[in-house]
């Protein structure tokens, strides 16, 4: 029944400004639209919609994820492009 339909992703923050940065500055995802509380991006024609929510439970497991060639060559470019903790990537 969906699955021929695109499917929008949330994710939820605490700190709009730093969120905002992060997302078009280091993830380079091209802003749709802004609300006063949601910021919306395009990552390759879908929909990522980033929340700002009052209290923000993390969780231990990964909510967003996206696929590339080379995890190591991403990571690495990531980090170049700002503040990032590299995350530990599997050899």
């Amino acid at each position: 029944m969906l699955s021929d339909k695109t499917i929008m992703a949330f994710l939820a923050i605490t700190d709009p400004v730093r969120s905002r940065l992060f997302f078009e500055d280091i993830l380079v995802l091209s802003r749709i639209f802004t609300y006063p509380d949601v910021l919306v991006c395009d990552s390759n024609g879908i929909e990522l919609r980033i929340t700002t929510v009052a209290d923000l439970k993390p969780v231990s497991y990964s909510v967003m994820s996206w696929i590339v060639p080379d995890i190591h060559a991403t990571v690495a470019g990531l980090a170049q492009r700002g503040q990032l903790v590299a995350p530990r990537v599997p050899e």
